[in-house]
């Protein structure tokens, strides 16, 4: 029979990383969040396109005003406003945008935006004639 004798010659290990857990996690969650911020600029960016277009699409009221009333979906809050306010810019003081639309199931978003001449001086809204506009 044989037997298996331990070595006498030490044995070492060396055990060579740069990896620590905590810059490991510190790191996905700043490329998560620089992600993130590039969706939500890619989306305002897609807003403002549809936006352009919308101008296109205004009705104008028996005096003359322009507005246009749209639905936009898949856009959130802030990039919402900001094609409200470019459309309401293509119309003019006379104009006016109200845009809607869900920015992800279970939630809806409305935004309005009124040229200066859209309200009179006590704060009212200054429209005459009265319109009814399905949103589609």
């Amino acid at each position: 029979m044989q037997y298996n004798t331990p070595s006498t010659t030490p044995h070492t290990h060396h055990i060579h990383t740069t990896y620590t857990p905590h810059t490991h996690h510190t790191d996905l969650l700043n490329d998560l969040k620089a992600k993130e911020k590039q969706i939500e600029t890619l989306k305002s960016s897609l807003a403002l396109a549809k936006a352009a277009n919308l101008g296109g699409l205004a009705v104008t009221t028996a005096t003359g005003a322009p507005y246009v009333v749209e639905r936009l979906d898949g856009v959130d809050a802030k990039a919402m406003q900001d094609a409200a306010a470019s459309v309401q810019a293509q119309l003019g003081e006379q104009g006016a945008v109200v845009l809607g639309g869900s920015p992800e199931e279970g939630k809806v978003v409305l935004v309005a935006a009124f040229g200066k001449e859209v309200w009179v001086e006590d704060g009212g809204w200054a429209a005459t004639h009265e319109c009814g506009v399905d949103m589609v």
